[in-house]
């Protein structure tokens, strides 16, 4: 009995719908490998402290037990002594929505200084370096708070505005965490950051 090698002699007998998964695997992993060398997290990627409100029992008609009183929670550190008020460019104006408007610094909620950063209708280009530029010098306001009037303070609060975009809320609070000296060395300024929206009606 003999058998018969059958070869693919014509296009027909070859499956067109064939899938090659090797060179999709390749790829795959030179592509993590590119991702998992070239990534570099950002300073940003830290734990946000976050208070919880205290909880309620699901059945509210369900009473303490008598041997105990219920008690209130209360917050047991100040608020910090320095807040950065970042406000968005007024969203009237036609312009780019989010934009940086201003950086107001308060130190025991007296305003301390006040920096101007954009209306909303600069070039692009023009914003980007007048950003730079505001946040170097709300980097140097916040260095000297700290040199002369709160060496050990390390708290920090930020508000923002509804209408503020991330990206520049993000860059508002890399200033306010750690700035540079001329040399190139990493100053820390306010390493604990207490993040907060502002109302609405004051919050551009």
């Amino acid at each position: 009995m003999r058998f018969r090698i059958r070869g693919f002699s014509a296009e027909s007998d070859f499956s067109t719908i064939a899938v090659f998964i090797t060179p999709m695997l390749d790829m795959a992993f030179q592509l993590l490998a590119f991702f998992v060398m070239t990534y570099h997290p950002s300073q940003l990627e830290v734990q946000f402290p976050v208070t919880l409100a205290a909880s309620e029992p699901g059945d509210k008609n369900v009473k303490p037990p008598p041997d105990k009183k219920p008690t209130i929670d209360k917050a047991t550190d100040p608020p910090p002594s320095i807040t950065v008020i970042a406000r968005a460019a007024d969203p009237r104006i036609k312009g780019f929505i989010g934009r940086l408007g201003s950086v107001e610094i308060r130190l025991s909620g007296n305003t301390e200084k006040l920096i101007a950063v954009s209306n909303g209708t600069e070039a692009e280009d023009r914003y980007g370096d007048m950003l730079k530029s505001r946040l170097a010098e709300l980097e140097d306001e916040l260095k000297r708070i700290k040199r002369e009037r709160l060496p050990r303070d390390d708290r920090l609060l930020l508000q923002g505005g509804y209408s503020l975009r991330w990206e520049e809320s993000m860059a508002v609070f890399d200033s306010c965490r750690k700035t540079r000296e001329k040399n190139g060395r990493e100053v820390e300024l306010f390493p604990k950051i207490e993040m907060d929206t502002l109302p609405v009606k004051s919050g551009s």
